[in-house]
């Protein structure tokens, strides 16, 4: 199995005020520049993408139900189904992630038996965003090593 920037418990990633100030933000402000500028930020992208975020958000879904969504994702909490994982796990995270803290990755692999945490250059929460060199190439580079030579 391979995770990447992914976390256990939801409810760790951000206090309650945080969560409630995000979903405030979608529900009022979705596909608008605004909160184009909120992900551009939380992802870790250029500025020039924002127009495409903007449409991405206004193509992707409702304010509703994408406020509903992300107030689900801060309720997963997988930490006791984790610890019964019996596969190879690598687990991928951007250490300066600005959307799901490193920490979070840290205490995934302290509940999933035996896996392997590799920190990955860079601060986007996206894995094809970054530069290819140092960044989004190592992502594919460590894909590829866990996988094994079979799949190169």
């Amino acid at each position: 199995m391979i995770l990447y920037g992914t976390y256990a418990c939801g409810r760790d990633i951000l206090t309650p005020e945080q969560k409630e100030a995000q979903i405030t933000l979608v529900k009022g402000y979705w596909g608008r520049e605004e909160c184009a500028g909120f992900f551009v930020e939380l992802f870790g992208g250029a500025q020039i993408i924002r127009e495409y975020i903007r449409r991405y958000l206004l193509a992707s879904s409702s304010r509703e139900h994408a406020a509903e969504f992300l107030s689900q994702i801060y309720d997963v909490d997988v930490t006791e189904h984790a610890k019964h994982v019996t596969c190879p796990t690598l687990i991928l995270h951007r250490f300066s992630d600005r959307a799901i803290p490193y920490r979070m990755a840290e205490q995934l692999k302290e509940l999933i038996p035996g896996s392997k945490l590799q920190p990955v250059p860079g601060n986007s929460h996206l894995p094809w965003i970054g530069r290819w060199e140092d960044e989004s190439k190592r992502i594919v580079e460590l894909v590829l090593g866990f996988l094994g030579d079979d799949v190169g």
